[in-house]
């Protein structure tokens, strides 16, 4: 599915795009607050274009996200997602899944926990705050796959209903110490997605 998102985008990276293009569906909204203040969504509205331009893809998963953002008309707003980024391996939704459940569950249990990787993330889940921007998860609980913690900034116009109403979607990112993220826009999905997500929310009405 990734590849058939990668040639409605233009291809591998580098990609291509003009105006119209970025204009229409890359661009975007930028926080209502005073988000130059605020280092992480600085760097990701900073690096939109070239996230699009020059990330990889790969799926994502939500493990936390503003309740808003389940809720049609709301903001945009930042969230704490997982990123596949094994390369070697497909990636294993179930899994990911499984991994931000659990990983939701330990959140307000910082101080009952004894594992220092493991503290890390229930602290960043409690710090609704905080911007974690690259906390990879322990491979000892993965199975030796490549799976990230980081931010998102969820833009509503990418979303074929507004709202998260589905776990797994794409994005683009950019690999490095911290890992730079957004959601492809749902003009590049293959039907079968939109239609899993929009049912997804059928099903819940």
């Amino acid at each position: 599915m990734l590849d058939q998102i990668e040639k409605k985008m233009g291809g591998p990276a580098p990609r291509k795009f003009g105006f119209l293009d970025w204009w229409a569906y890359y661009r975007p909204k930028k926080p209502d607050w005073d988000w130059k203040n605020d280092p992480e969504i600085k760097l990701m509205i900073d690096s939109w274009k070239n996230i699009f331009k020059n990330g990889k893809l790969g799926w994502a998963c939500t493990v936390q996200a503003n309740r808003n953002m389940y809720e049609k008309g709301g903001t945009n707003c930042p969230s704490n997602i997982l990123i596949w980024t094994d390369e070697e391996k497909p990636a294993d939704l179930h899994k990911m899944a499984h991994l931000a459940h659990n990983l939701y569950d330990i959140k307000g249990d910082s101080e009952l926990i004894d594992d220092p990787e493991i503290k890390a993330f229930a602290y960043s889940l409690e710090n609704e705050y905080g911007r974690q921007m690259r906390l990879d998860l322990p491979q000892r609980i993965t199975d030796g796959d490549a799976i990230t913690m980081t931010t998102i900034y969820y833009q509503r116009r990418c979303l074929p209903n507004g709202i998260l109403s589905y776990p797994f979607y794409p994005v683009a990112y950019l690999p490095g110490e911290q890992i730079i993220c957004a959601m492809i826009p749902c003009e590049f999905w293959p039907d079968e997605l939109i239609e899993a997500w929009c049912q997804t929310e059928e099903d819940e009405e």
